[in-house]
C-alpha cells in the first residue's frame, strides 16, 4: 500500500507551499502529483497510479477539486477504487467507504448549495423583472452572436429562441454586415463578473462548453480577462453611449445566459458589479 500526496493551486507558489506540507508528512516526492494553471495533468496522472488500499494525502478538501460537484465526482471515484483520502489541515480522512460519513455530508452539502443558487436565481430573476429588465424579444442583437451559435452549430430556431428574436431576423442578421465596432462608443464601464455554473446532475457532461460559449459571447467581445484558473470570476469592459444602453445590453445578456444554461442541463449565477459606482446587476 503506497501514500501519494495531491498538490493544486491557481498558482505555482501555492502548489509548491502545499508539497511542503505533504512531503513533511513523509511523502516520497516522486508520489507527489501537482496541478496548476500551467500543468493540469496530475490528478489524471494519480488516478493512473492507485490502487485499492493506497492512501491519497491533501493539506484540505478544497484543494481536491475546483467545485462541490467536481470534488464528489472525485471522492466517488477514489472511493470506487478502494482508496482512502486524508485531509491534513481538516483533520478527517474518507476511507473508501460508501457509507462513509463524510461522502453523505459533502453531498447533502452540494444539494444545499444547488438549492441555493435555484432560490438566488429566482429571486435575482423577480428583482429584474421588477426594475423593468424584459425577459421576452430583445431591442438590439449583434450579428457576430448569431455567428457565434451558428458556429457551435445552433439551428435557426434555437438561435432565435436562446436571442430571443424571430427566425425571420436570424435569416436577415446573416446577410447584413457586421455591427460597428463598439469601441466607438463613447463611455467605457469597466465591470467585474461572477459567474458560477453546476450541473444539474453529475451526468452532464456540458458545463465546460457551456462556460466557453458565455464567454465567447459576452466576454471576449469585451475585453475579457479571466481572474482566476477556476474562470468564475472575470473583469471585462463594455463600450457604450448611453447607462440606457448599457442596462439593455446586461438585462439581455443575463436573460440569454440563463437560457443557454437551462439548455445545457446547467444551473446558473452572474452578478455584473460596477467598479467604480459599485452598481450591480444580476439575475
Amino acid at each position: 500500500m503506497e501514500i501519494f500526496g495531491y498538490a493544486h493551486g491557481a498558482s505555482q507558489k501555492a502548489v509548491e507551499s502545499q508539497v511542503e506540507l505533504l512531503l513533511a508528512e513523509g511523502i516520497d516526492e516522486g508520489l507527489v502529483f501537482r496541478d496548476s494553471r500551467l500543468k493540469n495533468d496530475g490528478m489524471s496522472a494519480l488516478k493512473k497510479q492507485v490502487q485499492q488500499g493506497d492512501t491519497v494525502l491533501l493539506t484540505s478538501l478544497d484543494r481536491l477539486g475546483s467545485d462541490t460537484p467536481e470534488m464528489i465526482g472525485l471522492i466517488e471515484g477514489f472511493n470506487a477504487l478502494g482508496v482512502t483520502l486524508k485531509f491534513i489541515e481538516d483533520g478527517f480522512s474518507i476511507d473508501g467507504s460508501a457509507d462513509s460519513p463524510a461522502i453523505k455530508i459533502i453531498k447533502a452539502t452540494c444539494k444545499v448549495e444547488k438549492q441555493r443558487v435555484i432560490e438566488r436565481t429566482q429571486h435575482g430573476r423577480s428583482k429584474a423583472k421588477a426594475k423593468g429588465v424584459k425577459f421576452g424579444r430583445k431591442r438590439f442583437i449583434d450579428r457576430h452572436r448569431v455567428e457565434i451559435l451558428e458556429e457551435n452549430n445552433y439551428s435557426v430556431s434555437d438561435i432565435s429562441r436562446i436571442l430571443g428574436i424571430g427566425r425571420s431576423t436570424v435569416y436577415k442578421l446573416r446577410k447584413e454586415k457586421r455591427a460597428p465596432n463598439p469601441g466607438d462608443k463613447a463611455i467605457h464601464t469597466t465591470l467585474n463578473v461572477q459567474l458560477t455554473l453546476q450541473r444539474y446532475h453529475k451526468g452532464v457532461r456540458t458545463m465546460k462548453r457551456t462556460r466557453a460559449l458565455i464567454e465567447k459571447l459576452y466576454f471576449e467581445l469585451n475585453q475579457m480577462k479571466a481572474l482566476n484558473k477556476e474562470r468564475t470570476q472575470y473583469e471585462i469592459t463594455i463600450n457604450h453611449d448611453t447607462e440606457e444602453e448599457l442596462d439593455t445590453f446586461l438585462g439581455e445578456a443575463i436573460h440569454e445566459m440563463h437560457t443557454l444554461a437551462q439548455d445545457n442541463h446547467c444551473l446558473i449565477e452572474v452578478i455584473f458589479k460596477d467598479k467604480a459606482t459599485k452598481r450591480v446587476w444580476d439575475q
